[in-house]
Formats: C-alpha cells, sequence, structure tokens
C-alpha cells in the first residue's frame, strides 16, 4: 500500500509543478518572444528547475548518491520514452492539434517522470539503499500550523 501512496503522491506533485511551469513558461514566452528561439532557454531552466525541485520534494532516498544516480537515469527514459512516444503517435491529434499537443505532453512528462521515479525509487531500494520515513512534501503538508492568541477575558487587568 505504501508503494501505491508514493506513486499516487509523485504524480499529483508532479503534475502541480507542471501547472507551475507551463503557466510561467508560456508567460516567460510571451514577454521574451522578441528573442525568437533565444527564448527557449527560459524553458529549459524551467523543465530542469522543476525536475530538480519535483526530487527534492518527492525523495525518499536517504543517501545523495542513490537520489542522483536515480534522477540521472530517470531523466534519460524520461526523455527516450517521450521520444518513442512522440515518433509513434506524432500524427495524431495530440501532437499535432497546437491546443491540445502543449497540455498532452505536459502531462503526459509528468506522469512519465513521477511513474519512472516510483519505480527506479524501489529498484533503489532492493539494491539497499535506505530511505526516509517520508517525503518532504508530506512533512510540509501535515507541519502543525501555529495556532494565533487567544483574545478573551481571562487575561484583563
Amino acid at each position: 500500500m505504501k508503494i501505491v501512496n508514493r506513486i499516487f503522491n509523485n504524480i499529483l506533485v508532479a503534475l502541480a509543478i507542471v501547472i507551475v511551469v507551463g503557466l510561467l513558461n508560456y508567460i516567460l514566452l510571451s514577454i521574451f518572444s522578441f528573442l525568437g528561439y533565444r527564448a527557449f532557454i527560459f524553458s529549459y531552466i524551467l523543465i530542469i528547475g522543476g525536475l530538480i525541485i519535483f526530487y527534492k520534494l518527492t525523495s525518499i532516498l536517504k543517501e545523495k548518491g542513490w537520489t542522483i544516480l536515480s534522477f540521472g537515469l530517470n531523466f534519460i527514459f524520461w526523455a527516450t520514452e517521450q521520444i518513442l512516444i512522440e515518433l509513434e503517435y506524432g500524427k495524431t491529434i495530440f501532437y499535432q492539434d497546437e491546443k491540445i499537443s502543449a497540455i498532452f505532453v505536459m502531462v503526459l512528462g509528468a506522469f512519465l517522470f513521477a511513474f519512472n521515479k516510483s519505480i527506479l525509487d524501489e529498484i533503489m531500494i532492493l539494491f539497499g539503499a535506505k530511505i526516509k520515513d517520508k517525503m518532504l512534501i508530506i512533512k510540509i503538508l501535515r507541519r502543525k500550523k501555529p495556532v494565533a492568541n487567544r483574545v478573551d477575558g481571562s487575561a484583563r487587568n
């Protein structure tokens, strides 16, 4: 059951990051469109930054070496899968329609990256990687929020 929860959490975090990165990318490309193809540097920076943030929030591996290995392998698998899928289904509406293709590619990329990460984490655990108790995103979401001071009549002089 923990594996299913981790996969689900990874996919949700990936989709949230994709929405933010996609919106920022759209805004930056519209602002800096005068740069031509050089404006795509913002896209690459946002994508790499989003992937690093995703790994920081969802990593369950204690050692940095395992995490870096997992990230590198995941990046290679993710890029290869996207290329193979586009080669096979590149002529479908998902890749040809201007409105659908951007959303489809971002959601597919998020799903592939999150699912690959989950599989790689489990493989790394099988090879002896030590794991943390919880993902950073779970710790952030479940932290106790401070309670504001109450104003009541008991403290009056």
